[in-house]
């Protein structure tokens, strides 16, 4: 543990992580579009539960577990290696380790959304949405041909992990979830060298990435919710190649090898 420091990084850092993302999910394209859609499908299926409570509790699981499977591919795709379905669920430790992480990010908000549930709220459309935003979604859904529903789910899914990620960051623990999962650190070293790594970049961390993840946000709004199914894999990639980065030196991405496996839904085969 005492190998694993955090490293000064350049200013120009978070915008290369940016690119460096987007060529990690363009070696496996099908493998992280395939994953992606699997959390929508479970993110939809959450918003028809009708306990209000459970129905919460669901949304706030998913965007954590989710953006870790695409952590673990972002790594694979990275070192050219092979992955199975399998190997892209958490184990029980992961698990026990990102519930930890998730009650410290989401320790803060817990109380506004006790208290919408208190008060009967609901995540439907009709709740979180004003009247000219009700109207710019009607008519660009119709323009586009999608069902109005369909299109607001879309976009909760979008700003569900994207909220996720700001959590992460205002909480200083966007490092511990690949320090957990790719090195198997318990939780509370994990969050201690995420802070560590904060306090030796925090100008060239904070602004750039929250303006990245509302870049990001604006454009699943804009789109309506078509842009959520790369949310999770860009996230995913993001957390990978800013660790990679930070604590293990390594700004580029390794180079592809031909012979390498394909992804998730090859190895599957």
């Amino acid at each position: 543990m005492n190998l694993l420091q955090p490293r000064r990084v350049e200013a120009n850092a978070p915008w290369r992580w940016v690119r460096e993302a987007f060529a990690l999910i363009g070696r496996r394209p099908a493998a992280f579009g395939l994953t992606s859609l699997v959390m929508l499908a479970l993110f939809f299926a959450a918003l028809e539960v009708e306990q209000t409570q459970l129905r919460f509790l669901i949304a706030l699981l998913l965007p954590p577990f989710g953006i870790g499977s695409c952590l673990r591919l972002a790594e694979a795709a990275d070192r050219s290696r092979p992955v199975t379905p399998l190997e892209l669920l958490p184990t029980n430790r992961e698990v026990v380790q990102i519930l930890g992480i998730m009650v410290l990010g989401y320790g803060f908000v817990f109380a506004l959304i006790v208290a919408a549930s208190a008060g009967g709220w609901a995540l439907e459309p009709g709740t979180l949405a004003d009247e000219r935003w009700r109207n710019y979604v009607d008519a660009a859904a119709t323009m586009l041909g999608l069902p109005v529903a369909l299109a607001v789910k879309g976009v909760l899914f979008g700003i569900s992990l994207a909220a996720f990620a700001c959590i992460l960051l205002v909480a200083f623990a966007w490092f511990a979830l690949p320090l957990s999962q790719l090195c198997g650190l318990p939780t509370l070293p994990a969050l201690r060298l995420s802070f560590s790594a904060y306090r030796l970049n925090a100008h060239r961390i904070g602004l750039a990435s929250v303006a990245t993840l509302a870049a990001m946000a604006a454009l699943v709004l804009l789109s309506l919710g078509l842009a959520a199914v790369l949310a999770a894999p860009f996230l995913g990639a993001m957390l990978y190649v800013s660790y990679r980065e930070v604590f293990l030196g390594q700004a580029e991405n390794s180079p592809a090898r031909a012979t390498a496996g394909l992804g998730v839904a090859e190895a599957a085969t």
